[in-house]
């Protein structure tokens, strides 16, 4: 059967190759120009990566992102900690040092309270040393004294007498002693009392006055070190802006390394699109531009380029196409949007930006 039926298999194949030589023939060498890929180019289609489509002469397009004024700013804790307030909401203004979020901060709290009260004891002592003693404490003074005084005069005169009547035998020699032991109490009680009486009436010494004033120097830098504990326990806005995004609850655990809160300034909208290395050098500064998104069908936003990167990178946009190239390098270009009603960030879109 096979001997019968080889020419006809043999005579099928060379008609097939016959036909699929023609057919090179006619589409020409692999990298030439297909009439599909002018079409596309005419009508303004970024090239796919690694084709090899004809570009648009008049226009360079790019996969882009939409993005706040500046890149979004991701705010983590300063310390690890349990969230115990969100004090705002996705969507929300806020301004430059309002407070977005709490740790648990009832230890620090409690030392801070500590450190008010020294506080307010330090500068007690503190003015009570500067004012030097009240009149009430004076007066006390001079009457300490004028007593002590009395008493040391009416020993003195006990003991003159007990001695006199020592000499005639009319008293014992244990009175004596007694006499002249009391007139000793009451010499060294006067002495103490005009000490204090002439302290009181001086003021505070100097270096009593030095002292109470580091005491309460110390305890306000304890305060203030206490304060920047509990600050430290909070999240607070850089600069203006919308939140974006919280990324955890109250109860959770937050820790530096992961961040809590997504912050951007939406006052302005930005596309920042990845233009091919092959295209940037006809990207320029100020060049207008044309956006459009897969949500807003046949709606155009119309902008200009404000910046271009100094650097090249690698894609930041990826597609759905299985054919794209990853590895291709690309320049970052910023484009300001004039009217972005509509557009929310992060939303992927398609630019093209004009280069006449």
């Amino acid at each position: 059967m096979w001997k019968k039926l080889r020419p006809f298999v043999f005579g099928l194949a060379g008609v097939a190759m016959a036909a699929g030589i023609a057919t090179t023939v006619r589409a020409g060498p692999a990298d030439a120009v297909r009439p599909a890929d002018i079409t596309a180019a005419a009508a303004g289609v970024a090239p796919k990566p690694g084709s090899n489509e004809v570009r648009d002469v008049a226009r360079v397009g790019g996969n882009g992102r939409v993005e706040p004024r500046e890149p979004e700013t991701l705010l983590a804790v300063a310390v690890a900690g349990v969230i115990a307030r969100v004090a705002v909401k996705e969507g929300d203004a806020v301004k430059a040092g309002d407070v977005l979020l709490e740790l648990d901060a009832s230890v620090e709290r409690a030392s801070l309270l500590a450190a008010d009260a020294d506080i307010v004891a330090a500068t007690a002592d503190f003015r009570r040393l500067t004012k030097g003693s009240r009149q009430e404490e004076v007066d006390a003074a001079l009457a300490e004294a004028e007593g002590a005084r009395a008493r040391m005069e009416l020993s003195d005169a006990t003991l003159r007498r007990t001695e006199a009547l020592a000499t005639t035998g009319s008293v014992a020699p244990d009175a004596l002693d007694r006499a002249k032991s009391q007139q000793k109490a009451d010499a060294q009680s006067l002495a103490l009392s005009e000490a204090r009486k002439r302290q009181t009436l001086a003021g505070s010494r100097g270096e009593d006055i030095l002292a109470a004033r580091a005491r309460l120097q110390g305890a306000e830098a304890r305060r203030e070190q206490q304060r920047a504990q509990v600050a430290r326990l909070q999240v607070k806005a850089p600069g203006d802006g919308v939140i974006l995004e919280i990324k955890q609850r109250v109860g959770e655990y937050a820790s530096p390394a992961t961040p809590v809160v997504v912050l951007g300034d939406t006052s302005v909208i930005n596309v920042r699109v990845d233009i091919e290395e092959r295209d940037i050098a006809r990207v320029k500064l100020g060049a207008t531009a044309q956006v459009s998104v897969d949500a807003l069908p046949g709606q155009i936003f119309v902008g200009k380029v404000v910046t271009v990167a100094q650097r090249m990178g690698r894609k930041n946009i990826r597609t759905d196409d299985p054919a794209e190239r990853i590895d291709t390098k690309i320049l970052e270009v910023v484009l300001q949007l004039e009217s972005p009603a509509g557009l929310v960030i992060g939303q992927r879109a398609m630019a093209f930006v004009d280069t006449r």
